[in-house]
This record gives structure tokens, sequence and C-alpha cells, in this order.
């Protein structure tokens, strides 16, 4: 009976959301406000997608990290609102995400290393000198038996090349260039940049300086910039 009693709970902008007693009592602000108001909706001093994010992550989180679907870019908003709604699960994998984006922004793997994660049960990808673990696009799903990758195994394109190209051909929307920071995990060593075979195809200027909008915010500058991308695609 306690589980399926809902709880109205208001955000500044006066959207009202109803809640289950049982997320309310994970959420230290909610439960304080429940436990002394008299049936009154709970006011909270953050606005509906503010709060969203909150509601999101109470309902969608189940413990692991790595299996919690959300956009990166909202990753700041998502830690001063769970402070403030006091939310101890949501700040600590607030804190553990951006550890690890610093930790990645802070690795050089060597071209060696980057080979040894070309299996399909444990798949890198190497986009402009970023390098990112994609395996969970690629494994196969046991309980499916398939490959949750629309496109299945077409980034096995990428296998021990540069899948810049491909990234263009297949993946150049604005949605897909903010979740890949979600898959980042360091940085090709410019010592190892020249063991890279050289593609057929190269990315377009353009590519690159959309890409690099986004990329630099979670990349360290020691990348080529767009003007010398253009200078090299001319050569």
């Amino acid at each position: 009976l306690m589980d399926t009693q809902e709880v109205v709970v208001r955000a500044n902008d006066g959207e009202d959301f109803d809640l289950p007693l049982s997320m309310i009592q994970r959420c230290a602000l909610l439960h304080r406000k429940h436990s002394s108001c008299c049936g009154d909706a709970l006011q909270v001093e953050v606005d509906s997608t503010q709060l969203q994010l909150v509601l999101s992550f109470l309902d969608m989180y189940r413990g692991i990290d790595a299996e919690f679907d959300y956009d990166p870019t909202h990753l700041e908003s998502m830690y001063s609102v769970a402070v403030y709604m006091e939310v101890p699960e949501m700040i600590s994998f607030c804190e553990r995400e951006q550890q690890r984006f610093h930790k990645a922004r802070n690795t050089f793997i060597s071209w060696e290393e980057f080979c040894e994660h070309q299996r399909r049960e444990d798949f890198w990808i190497l986009v402009d000198n970023g390098i990112y673990d994609i395996t969970k696009w690629i494994a196969i799903d046991p309980e499916t038996n398939q490959c949750p990758h629309p496109g299945t195994t077409t980034p096995l394109q990428g296998f021990k090349k540069d899948s810049t190209y491909f990234f263009e051909m297949y993946h150049a929307t604005n949605e897909c260039y903010k979740l890949m920071k979600k898959y980042f995990v360091g940085v090709l060593d410019p010592k190892d940049q020249h063991k890279v075979p050289e593609l057929k195809h190269k990315p377009s200027p353009e590519f690159f300086d959309t890409l690099r909008k986004f990329s630099c915010t979670w990349m360290q500058n020691n990348i080529l910039q767009p003007s010398q991308a253009q200078q090299e695609s001319e050569v």
C-alpha cells in the first residue's frame, strides 16, 4: 500500500508531478517536506526541467553506472539539482562520472593498447584521435542474441583503423556528438599517430569543425585544429 501512495511535487514554474512514495523516500529534501506537510503539494525551488533530471535518475538508475543512459551535457545540471534535492546516489554518480571524464581527458593510449581492444566483446573506436569504448553497442546481448547498434556490425569497419570518416558517414548528428563524451576513454598518444593506417577517404573539413565544437569540451588541445585539417585534406 505504501508503494502505491502518490505525492504531488510542484516545481517552481508551477508544473506538478505525481510521484510514488518510494521515490520520495530516496530524496532527503522531499522526504523531510513530506514528513512535515499536511497533504499539500511539496514545493521545490527548481524548475520542471531540473526536477525531471532527478526523476529520470531515480526511475532508471539501477546501480550500474555504465548501464545508465543519460545526456552527458546535462551532468553539471544533474549534480547541482542532486545536491539541492539531497539525492546521495545521484550525487555520487555525478562525481564518479566527472572523475572518469577527468581521468580520460588526461589519458594517452598507445596504438598497441588500442589494438588490444578490437574484439566484439571489447571494442574501441578511434575518432579524430579520441578513443571511445562502444562495446555496449557492439557486443551481442545474451538475452536477445542481437547487437544493440542500429547498424548492427557497421562500427566494425573501424577495426584497427581510424573511424573518423565512418563516423561522419553514419553519425554526424548533434545528438551523436553529445553522446560521444559518455564513451570517451582517452586520447591516442601523439607519438603513435603515425602508426594509424591511412584511410582512402578523408573526413570533410566541415565535419572536423562541427565535431571539435563538441569534443573540445572533453578532449585536451592535442589534436589538429580545423584549419590544419583543411590543409591536410588539400595536400
